[in-house]
């Protein structure tokens, strides 16, 4: 009779541990409030999406057709956040959004996302899971900032081919190649950009600048601070 109460009692007991000890790993690894939040909200990650309108390398000095509207008023990185606010809003996803987009000397795209405008800001590597809707699943390119600044996206972002103006390498940090801060259009001037179809670093940095004349679109991050 013990027995079967005993084990009644650990059988009880056993989801509560589980529970202990995952709320415990989290503490220790990240954020739990924040991570707690997501959970309750029924989303879990950092959401990434891209700009379905493309544009040259002078789309923040422009109107593009095809990129949101309520953000032409705007200039330098507070434009492209816009454009990704905007599009996040439109496609319903009720979060709020930044560009990976860096520009020289002002600001680095790994420190936009986490809502800071200024370069060498520090990254937690266990930052993350980044992740993104794929033909309707759940595409994780990477599990952390360790993982997406080291090796990159571990599949292709969309299946066409297409280029990303990011202006940064796959850690998020400064190229110095940026269309002159993403004001112009020149065939003479280049940008970094990464690649829509192409897994690896080369989500954000194919290892060659490109004509500022091409067309390339932007990578949308939920903010992650």
């Amino acid at each position: 009779m013990c027995f079967n109460q005993c084990g009644k009692t650990k059988a009880s007991v056993l989801p509560f541990l589980i529970l202990f000890s995952l709320a415990n790993i989290f503490c220790q690894k990240a954020d739990f409030v924040g991570i707690s939040k997501r959970i309750a909200e029924g989303r879990f990650g950092i959401d990434v999406f891209l700009l379905e309108a493309e544009a040259s390398g002078d789309f923040l000095n422009s109107s593009p057709p095809g990129w949101p509207s309520p953000c032409f008023g705007l200039s330098g990185i507070e434009r492209a956040n816009c454009f990704c606010q905007a599009a996040g809003d439109q496609q319903g996803r009720r979060r709020e959004y930044r560009a990976w987009l860096s520009i020289t000397s002002v600001v680095d795209a790994i420190c936009n996302i986490q809502g800071q405008i200024g370069q060498g800001c520090g990254v937690p590597a266990d930052l993350g899971p980044f992740q993104m809707q794929h033909l309707g699943k759940t595409l994780v390119i990477a599990w952390d900032y360790g993982e997406l600044s080291a090796t990159g996206s571990r599949a292709a972002l969309r299946n066409n081919a297409g280029l990303i103006w990011t202006g940064s390498d796959a850690s998020g940090r400064a190229s110095g190649d940026d269309c002159s801060g993403w004001t112009t259009s020149g065939g003479a001037m280049f940008g970094t950009a990464g690649s829509q179809e192409i897994p690896g670093t080369a989500f954000s940095d194919l290892g060659i600048s490109m004509p500022c004349d091409s067309l390339g679109t932007l990578l949308c991050f939920e903010r992650t601070r």
